[in-house]
């Protein structure tokens, strides 16, 4: 049996909330990373130093949440368009695929 249109759904979970199994699953590989945090700094010591600092480039996303882009009118026909610490300055009539690309 369906619920009528307009009426409010009910039940279920809260958004954001995570499911049991993804919940286990996460408590059972943190438990693992902390009984062997030493083993694995030790390990990490041992890797090359290119690879070891594409590592914690890899490992900082799950830290460092990465900047977003933004736009704004800033005035007639202009726009503001931030993304992490760059800023620009263009025509309100350009489409965000003319955008400049920035690697950060």
């Amino acid at each position: 049996m369906s619920r009528e249109k307009g009426t409010p759904k009910t039940g279920g979970r809260q958004a954001g909330t995570l499911n049991k199994q993804t919940a286990e699953l996460r408590q059972f590989v943190g438990e693992i990373i902390y009984d062997n945090m030493p083993k694995i700094k030790a390990d990490i010591e041992t890797i090359e130093p290119e690879k070891r600092l594409a590592l914690f480039e890899k490992l900082l996303s799950y830290v460092l949440p990465k900047p977003q882009s933004s736009m704004f009118p800033i005035e007639d026909g202009l726009m503001r368009v931030s993304s992490g610490s760059q800023s620009w300055v263009i025509p309100d009539d350009n489409e965000a695929d003319a955008l400049p690309t920035v690697i950060i």
